[in-house]
């Protein structure tokens, strides 16, 4: 699926100021290619040029430069082609600009018929053609894309930073995480809310001063909960707990890890099954946080402030 909405660029007939968008959005993206801009858009009669473009090309002996007529045209509302009746002229045009190629710069695709023409072209003139496909390619793989994006394409710029957010790149097989009791994967969405975090701490300090931790570990709340503390029950440690649902969401996530830390730096000793699961638990979840916040977590977060927890 295309990562960026053409339509979000006015159509290029349409009132109100914005019509020359898609040309200035031509215009910029060509200079981050790297060509230089010769002659800019502008209103009235062109010609039949939109913009003059300039190639450097680095030969053996010395530098020449390559004049490139640019013609755009922003079809994306319609979902037509550039066909051979919307480039009259081509080659009267290019030779008028003094230009030595064309460049058809598209929201769209050029149908065959212009493919066609263009290439019957090719003995008087060098063509190119960036199309809906290629100027996405390329400028997805610039590191200008988020300006341009932002600039041009507010809707798609939202979109791909989220799903690029969303979707890490980690060295780390993804895993689910299990119920301690149960085995259901306690980060499907319709289980996380229902799930919790539980340890286990020493009511009373050891010879050191310490206190120990026995065991950490996730599972459903109620009957889940209620089998694995069966195991503590003649014990001299007391449950402490949290929602899971804190863990999945990013800031709360690291509010969480930096307390444990904390925790442990006090003097609270973990055991080595604690120790263990905990080292786990960091990793499975760290799938589920390492990307944007949703506008339900925002507000999550912000509770959290308000009442001091985050």
């Amino acid at each position: 699926m295309p990562a960026i909405d053409f339509t979000e660029i006015p159509q290029a007939n349409a009132a109100g100021g914005q019509q020359d968008t898609f040309e200035l959005f031509a215009r910029d993206f060509l200079e981050d290619y790297g060509f230089l801009i010769e002659q800019t858009p502008g209103r009235g009669s062109d010609g039949g040029r939109d913009l003059l473009v300039i190639e450097r090309r680095s030969g053996v002996a010395a530098e020449t430069l390559f004049r490139w007529l640019v013609s755009c045209k922003h079809y994306a509302h319609s979902g037509k082609a550039v066909g051979v009746d919307d480039e009259l002229n081509i080659g009267d045009r290019v030779t008028a600009a003094k230009a030595d190629g064309f460049l058809g710069f598209y929201s769209t695709l050029p149908s065959a018929g212009l493919i066609t023409r263009l290439n019957e072209l090719n003995a008087q003139f060098a063509h190119t053609i960036f199309d809906r496909s290629k100027i996405e390619a390329e400028i997805l793989k610039t590191s200008h894309a988020s300006v341009l994006l932002k600039r041009f394409f507010p809707k798609s710029h939202a979109k791909w930073i989220g799903e690029s957010l969303s979707k890490p790149e980690l060295l780390i097989k993804h895993r689910t995480l299990a119920c301690k009791h149960c085995g259901k994967d306690l980060l499907d969405p319709t289980l996380t809310k229902m799930a919790m975090v539980a340890w286990w701490q020493a009511t009373e300090a050891d010879a050191s001063g310490k206190k120990s931790v026995k065991n950490f570990y996730w599972c459903c709340k109620g009957a889940c909960d209620y089998a694995l503390k069966a195991q503590f029950k003649n014990s001299s440690h007391i449950d402490l707990w949290e929602e899971l649902h804190s863990f999945t969401i990013p800031t709360l996530y690291i509010r969480s890890i930096t307390s444990f830390i904390s925790y442990i730096n006090d003097g609270h000793v973990l055991d080595e099954a604690a120790i263990n699961n905990l080292m786990e638990f960091v990793t499975v979840t760290f799938h589920s946080v390492s990307r944007g916040l949703t506008d339900e977590e925002r507000a999550i977060v912000e509770l959290h402030k308000e009442v001091g927890m985050a």
